[in-house]
């Protein structure tokens, strides 16, 4: 059961035949013990009499159509029966299950006689205990509605029952930030506890049980109602028709051995898993505004810690952020924006609180951007800041992939300029070194909790404070940051000259075991120049007392960074270790810890895709993000594949398709939104898209995309790193 295909649609989530259906933005729970609210899930319908039939049961999940389905064979084999069920990608307040009944022995309804038996379908409706999290009351305005109650639903073509219940999260998060509790409505139609195809009755039938959920009572009725106009089949079409969209527009195509299908289902499974909690493009109706991605998505939460308890935390910026970036800038920017509107205020108060300025961002977030870290947890809360720093990494790759100056105008300055405040007054001149100090933090290796001048954690926030100078020049601001770049060139950077390789902290001895990847992020995903020896002797420093137990996607990083440096095989081996022990077969879920672990973790592991992911685009692919351009590093194919097609990659308006094959590389151009230029080696020609797309071969040369025209930028300089 825990290894069921999580679904979602931005809007609502849950897990397969789970009791549980959570929503965007909906949590309870006071400070540290905020999580997301538990909704009773009316959506997990059963087929009950299985057993008696006798038959056979098949469970299959279908990434390309966001399907679930339960086929069952009776022994008798005279009918079929699908079930299905699937979180509506167009009508996104609803989750839909479908039961499709068909005779076998019939091809039209005139073949159907007397002689034929009753088909009857037990099924049952299990939405679990009652929730902790929401108090489901009868008192309130007609507006909210009652506890309970029926209400008919009419329309041109059917009579349903419709049953509804509405209420409030009982505890706020911070009555700071938020002055009175959460609203949430649900609806479900009648659920029978059979459903039958008479003898003289059809040679097919179908029966479709909608539960729907909104914050606004109104808004969840007019959703049941609109999904119950529809016909069975146009329903279905509907939601089909959006994931198709999807999946037309982008994609990730493997070709090669055995072992290569395996690679592929979990590429289309991570990207499929993880875009289920991000919003539809399409909807019935007002989107409403995405409240940040949580390491297990929108379909886990509660106070299960192993689920995270829907919280955002670095994770959506290092692991997630960068795969979402190059499939959708909408994505992308949605993210952003939950850190620009909510949880800005929370992070301004919270950096002077803790006697910085600028803001801070929490190490955990929910719903008001407060710190919501668990109890149990002090220093980590206190201590991993890093994640400020992380949010910037993020603004300054959405900035070097849209060259969207009015989002920068409008909300990107308004998050990388006091990000750069905090840093420059959290970094601490040393007179002793000369040197600018973080002292006092705990890096992404959260085994060593309190430490001085993490590597990690210096140079995200050497990098913060550059951008912080950069974003100020490009938005006029006046406020004072004359010293940024100042601090940011002379911060303190562990270094050992003997070992030629970077300490994790000051102090740090060679042989400590560590819980994940830390300095080596630094050469991927921060990209930091250093030396190819320096970097060599990083890897193997830390692969070597990395516990072989950690997150699932420490490998994945440590894969990238090989195939900087050229060892393939080390990087197949890194790659295979990443995936292959932590994703769960059938349904291709991610769990936190690998098979080799005792415990599972987290499960729908979002995290561990997004890592994944990267290795993958940016490791294989080769696809490098800088402010002023995207780079093609030396793109190669994946272990046991002989062709490989990333289809789709967002990049200044333009859509990149990229195919790497044994014999060459090549980039497509099939669409631009501004004038761009391609350098190939010491070639430069400029993009030109018409009719027919430009095809551009790169096989064994370096390769850069630019944009033609970058007069905002040239005003103000591009830091170094």
């Amino acid at each position: 059961m825990n290894f069921m295909p999580v679904l979602g649609n931005g809007h609502l989530g849950f897990q397969v035949m789970g009791d549980s259906v959570y929503l965007n933005g909906l949590y309870n729970g006071i400070k540290g013990l905020s999580h997301r609210a538990r909704i009773p899930s009316y959506a997990n319908i059963q087929v009950t009499n299985y057993v008696e039939l006798n038959g056979t049961v098949k469970y299959s999940m279908d990434t390309k159509s966001g399907i679930f389905k339960t086929s069952f064979f009776p022994k008798s084999a005279a009918y079929k029966l699908d079930h299905l069920i699937y979180a509506h990608r167009f009508y996104n307040r609803a989750i839909v299950n479908q039961l499709f009944i068909s005779r076998l022995n019939c091809t039209t309804d005139e073949d159907i006689s007397t002689n034929l038996d009753k088909i009857i379908i037990k099924i049952g409706q299990y939405p679990g205990n009652a929730t902790d999290d929401i108090e489901f009351t009868i008192k309130g305005s007609e507006e909210e509605q009652p506890c309970e109650t029926d209400k008919l639903i009419k329309n041109t073509k059917k009579e349903l029952t419709i049953k509804r219940i509405c209420g409030n999260t009982k505890t706020v998060e911070d009555p700071i930030y938020q002055e009175d509790p959460s609203n949430c409505c649900v609806l479900w139609n009648h659920v029978p506890e059979e459903i039958t195809l008479g003898p003289t009755e059809k040679t097919s039938m179908s029966f479709t049980f909608v539960m729907t959920v909104d914050e606004h009572f109104s808004v969840a009725e007019q959703e049941m109602m609109d999904v119950l106009a529809q016909t069975d089949l146009d329903l279905l079409d509907t939601h089909i028709k959006e994931w198709k969209h999807f999946w037309d527009d982008f994609d990730i195509e493997l070709e090669g051995s055995n072992d290569s299908m395996r690679l592929s289902r979990t590429i289309h499974a991570s990207v499929f898993y993880m875009v289920s909690s991000l919003p539809s493009f399409n909807t019935n109706q007002q989107r409403q505004t995405f409240q940040g991605l949580s390491p297990t998505g929108l379909g886990k939460g509660g106070s299960n810690l192993n689920d995270y308890q829907g919280h955002v935390f670095w994770d959506a910026e290092i692991w997630m952020h960068l795969p979402i970036l190059l499939i959708s800038p909408f994505w992308s920017a949605e993210m952003i924006h939950y850190r620009a509107l909510k949880a800005f205020p929370a992070a301004s108060d919270y950096a002077k609180e803790t006697g910085y300025s600028g803001i801070r961002f929490p190490w955990e977030s929910a719903f008001t951007g407060r710190e919501v870290t668990q109890p149990c947890c002090p220093l980590v809360a206190a201590n991993q800041q890093h994640v400020t720093a992380d949010i910037s990494h993020a603004l300054r790759l959405h900035l070097g992939a849209t060259r969207d100056i009015h989002w920068l105008k409008r909300e990107g300055c308004k998050l990388a300029i006091p990000i750069a405040q905090f840093w420059a007054s959290r970094a601490k001149f040393n007179s002793t070194t000369n040197k600018y100090d973080i002292r006092n933090v705990m890096g992404p290796d959260e085994d060593h909790e309190n430490v001085d001048n993490n590597f990690y954690t210096n140079i995200a926030a050497k990098q913060s404070l550059q951008f912080g100078d950069f974003t100020a020049c490009v938005c006029s601001d006046d406020s004072d940051h004359g010293n940024w770049t100042y601090i940011a060139d002379n911060i303190a950077l562990p270094y050992d000259s003997i070992l030629n390789y970077h300490p994790q902290f000051e102090g740090y001895q060679p042989g400590t075991q560590i819980k994940q990847a830390d300095v080596i992020l630094v050469g991927y995903p921060l990209q930091y120049t250093m030396s190819k020896s320096t970097r060599q002797n990083d890897l193997a420093m830390y692969e070597n007392v990395t516990r072989p137990t950690g997150p699932a996607m420490t490998w994945a990083m440590h894969a990238i960074n090989h195939l900087d440096l050229g060892d393939h095989d080390k990087a197949a081996d890194m790659l295979a270790r990443s995936y292959r022990n932590n994703v769960m077969e059938p349904f291709f879920i991610w769990r936190e810890y690998s098979i080799e672990r005792n415990e599972t973790g987290a499960v729908n592991f979002l995290t561990g895709a997004g890592g994944f992911l990267q290795a993958i685009l940016s490791g294989y692919g080769g696809i490098r993000i800088h402010l002023d351009r995207l780079v093609l590093q030396t793109p190669s194919l994946p272990p046991g594949t002989r062709h490989f097609r990333m289809k789709g990659i967002h990049f200044l308006g333009a859509r990149l398709n990229i195919a790497i094959s044994v014999m060459s590389v090549q980039v497509e151009f099939t669409k631009c939104g501004q004038d761009l230029i391609i350098v190939i080696g010491a070639s430069q020609q400029d993009v030109i898209c018409g009719v027919h797309p430009r095809v551009y071969d790169i096989t064994k040369q370096y390769a850069e995309i630019r944009p033609k025209n970058s007069i905002q930028f040239d005003l103000c300089r591009i830091p170094s790193t």
